[in-house]
């Protein structure tokens, strides 16, 4: 099984789970999306595979900072335009595999991956 793992290098769950994974013993390889964006047709198949819920992170500060005119309206086009502009509004860490893709550092989204 080959996973993808998106993080941003300043992200503390990101940071958290690259060293959960290893100590998992689960591979993995870490993509830092601002180091290598996104292109643009991979992540509309990401969204529209998993939906916007798992790949766009509304709790962040970024969003909340945002203005509500740039709020309104969010739909997967929208979305895939804010992640590529700024990255922090990418749920994180975003693990991808051929069957699944999680968002997040929960405990419960850790079940899941021991799973694998």
């Amino acid at each position: 099984m080959s996973m993808r793992v998106y993080v941003l290098s300043s992200c503390d769950a990101c940071r958290k789970a690259l060293k959960w994974l290893g100590e998992n013993n689960i591979e993995f390889k870490a993509i830092d999306i601002r180091k290598t964006p996104f292109e643009r047709a991979d992540l509309d198949a990401l969204i529209e595979r998993a939906g916007l819920e798992v790949v766009f992170n509304t709790n962040s500060t970024t969003w909340r900072k945002m203005p509500d005119t740039e709020k309104v309206g969010l739909d997967a086009n929208r979305a895939a335009e804010l992640i590529i502009k700024t990255p922090t509004l990418m749920k994180r860490p975003l693990f991808v595999t051929d069957n699944l893709v999680v968002g997040g550092f929960t405990a419960a989204n850790r079940e899941l991956l021991l799973k694998l």
